[in-house]
């Protein structure tokens, strides 16, 4: 009978088991002989990496370090997956090429059962990748036309205001906008003659809802960061006012949805587009980002700054679309 070292084809013995890494699998047979006549076998395979992470939940990562034959044989180990198990006749008729037959078999069978075993895992891994290439491609689509309507329509706008200007002047084209008009009104003199005077003021409301931007979100109980209590809730904005102000100066540009974000707020489609940018030598909006904390005209808000009220309706000062101006 012709016996193989187990070195020269790559694994290793101790006691009754023999050992090898291929890869990052770690395979291991436990074998008997009976009697000098059978040879009784199982063998596994498992992750190398996975008696790794048991130790180190186990709090004995020393073991990491040690040889490899304790993956194998160490009382305190991974578990690892039957391959095979069986009984071979222990004659003088097993020779290299018996033995060459039984490696080939072996690996045929280890091969089918680890392709059996991970091919679930890489089917959902691939699937799973696919469709998250799927969906950013999607968004970016969906961005992109979002992006060129906002653009559009702040393009007209603009040009609508700008033909305004040149037919009839700055000054009607201001009146026309913020609903600027004219009143008469009568004082007294120094003499105490009356004198009639026209004076012009906005019509609006600044308590009404047409006097509030698209933009503007209650901030109230329905969002994460909002406290019952007024001065808590005043102090919280205009400390992230600040932080929002130094990330647009930081930045060169800041988008409504990440001011969403700092205060609990749901995010929009328009918050995606439109925002603030920040350029002091060439500045196409108010340089600064303003919630509408201390606009007094309102009464509302002069509650909630007074500590009366615990909720606010918010306008910030976006300068408009900025998707294409932030890159």
């Amino acid at each position: 009978m012709q016996y193989i070292s187990s070195d020269r084809r790559g694994y290793k013995t101790k006691t009754n088991i023999i050992y090898s890494v291929k890869d990052n699998a770690f395979i291991h047979c436990d074998f008997l002989v009976v009697n000098s006549q059978k040879l009784v076998y199982r063998i596994y395979i498992k992750n190398y990496n996975y008696d790794d992470i048991f130790w180190k939940v186990m709090q004995m990562p020393t073991n990491s370090k040690k040889s490899n034959s304790l993956r194998a044989s160490g009382a305190f180990k991974a578990p690892s997956i039957l391959l095979k198990k069986g009984e071979v006749d222990l004659t003088d008729k097993y020779d290299e090429h018996d033995a060459k037959s039984d490696t080939t078999i072996t690996y045929v069978q280890t091969g089918m059962k680890v392709a059996k075993l991970y091919a679930p895992s890489v089917i959902l891994c691939a699937s799973s990748l696919g469709c998250l290439l799927a969906s950013n491609n999607i968004l970016r689509k969906r961005n992109a036309a979002l992006t060129a309507a906002y653009a559009t329509i702040d393009k007209s706008f603009k040009e609508y205001r700008k033909r305004v200007s040149e037919r009839f002047g700055d000054e009607v084209e201001k009146e026309i906008r913020y609903n600027i008009k004219a009143k008469e009104i009568t004082t007294v003199d120094e003499d105490g003659n009356e004198v009639k005077e026209t004076v012009k003021e906005v019509e609006v409301d600044p308590n009404s809802p047409e006097s509030y931007s698209d933009y503007a979100r209650f901030f109230d109980e329905s969002c994460a960061a909002w406290q019952n209590d007024a001065e808590y809730n005043l102090t919280f904005l205009k400390a992230q006012q600040q932080y929002a102000n130094d990330l647009l100066k930081a930045r060169g540009r800041l988008f409504l949805n990440e001011v969403y974000r700092m205060l609990g707020i749901d995010e929009t489609k328009a918050g995606q587009v439109v925002g603030w940018v920040y350029n002091p030598d060439n500045p196409t909006g108010d340089n600064f980002v303003d919630f509408g904390i201390y606009n007094m005209q309102r009464e509302r808000v002069r509650a909630f700054v007074n500590g009366y009220e615990p909720n606010i309706l918010l306008d910030f000062n976006v300068d408009g679309v900025i998707w294409d101006l932030a890159w």
